[in-house]
């Protein structure tokens, strides 16, 4: 052992900085390797906060098409009982709900995307490109 121990002494310094750069090597590949689980963590909140915005977009959106079609049909009594209203009215209530549909449309197409990039891998997959 003190032979050894001799022999080191005589060899600390490149035994120094074998040691440092094995070290720098293994900090270098954990750090990146680090920030890579960090990034893929990051893709895939952000697709769950995207998912569960939509499916909340979807309910608000759903329930003002539906008090819009209610309000259309009140308007058709109106017309009926002949209390003022136009069919204007309607027309631009219809509008609406088309402007909301569509709006859904882009929400359900939404909720497609962050669901499927939430499957197992994606996110792994688009942070190495």
């Amino acid at each position: 052992m003190n032979q050894f121990l001799e022999i080191a002494k005589q060899y600390k310094e490149i035994i120094l900085l074998i040691a440092s750069l094995t070290g720098g090597l293994f900090f270098v590949r954990d750090y990146f390797a680090t920030k890579q689980e960090v990034e893929v963590l990051k893709c895939q909140a952000e697709n769950g906060i995207a998912l569960v915005e939509s499916r909340i977009n979807v309910e608000l959106t759903t329930k003002k098409i539906i008090a819009l079609q209610k309000e259309i049909e009140d308007l058709k009594e109106r017309v009926k009982n002949r209390t003022g209203q136009t069919r204007a009215d309607s027309t631009s209530l219809s509008l609406e709900i088309n402007r909301l549909k569509s709006e859904l449309g882009n929400e359900y197409e939404t909720q497609r995307r962050a669901a499927e990039n939430l499957k197992p891998g994606v996110c792994e997959r688009a942070v190495k490109k």
